[in-house]
């Protein structure tokens, strides 16, 4: 019998929205955080917790972000939550114009980084190991579509990648009824592959050896037609 190959969204707010953290929850990021990147430092690779954020002004849609983690709205995340059991979640507050902090309909999520997957194995997406801290290897063609490796999906049902985007089975999108219950939701579908497209040799890979040998980058200018780049 043939088995039937998975589906995989990304989910997005159609607002596409990215809020500022305050000043004081920026410092306190600044403490974890990566010497370069935005993603957090080895401390906090070793050591996942749960990430607080404040921000200045609240999101209108049902996903936004403050670079890292993602901001889910409350009725989002109710119905999620059962299927995202590596999730770490966060506080989300709000400073009001008296200067006082209050609560929000959000939460910040983000899983450890031994969970995460990497979405970004098209025939156009290249990797490069960050200078910085947190040394992780992670995308460097942001303009490339992405594809996952068949392999790299298990039993879960939510995912979440280096960047706490969310990436969600295509049948429980369907079980759940995320579009019409969440009109502002944006559901892209990503390519499932049964192996990497991009020429890379990554941690999981077959052929690993613990050493990460770039790859020379796609040819440019794009042709015209080629479905692959963003």
């Amino acid at each position: 019998m043939k088995t039937k190959r998975r589906t995989v969204y990304e989910m997005r707010s159609r607002r596409d929205e990215v809020v500022k953290r305050t000043r004081e929850s920026e410092s306190a990021y600044a403490r974890i955080k990566c010497s370069y990147c935005y993603h957090p430092g080895m401390q906090w690779i070793n050591r996942p917790c749960p990430i607080d954020v404040v921000i200045t002004s609240a999101p209108a849609g049902c996903e936004a972000s403050v670079t890292f983690p993602s901001l889910i709205r409350n009725d989002l995340w109710e119905v999620l939550a059962g299927f995202h059991s590596d999730a770490l979640i966060g506080s989300c507050r709000v400073v009001d114009r008296a200067g006082c902090t209050q609560a929000t309909s959000y939460v910040a999520i983000c899983v450890p980084q031994a969970r995460v997957i990497d979405p970004y194995r098209g025939p156009h997406c290249r990797h490069e190991v960050c200078p910085g801290s947190c040394q992780q290897i992670r995308r460097s063609i942001w303009s490339a579509k992405g594809a996952i490796v068949e392999r790299d999906l298990d039993d879960r049902l939510v995912y979440q990648d280096a960047y706490a985007s969310i990436f969600i089975d295509g049948e429980l999108v369907k079980s759940l009824n995320l579009k019409s219950r969440f009109p502002d939701l944006v559901l892209t579908k990503f390519p499932i592959v049964p192996k990497p497209l991009d020429g890379e040799t990554l941690p999981g890979d077959p052929g690993w050896d613990g050493v990460f040998r770039p790859v020379p980058p796609p040819a440019w200018p794009p042709q015209e037609g080629d479905k692959w780049w963003e």
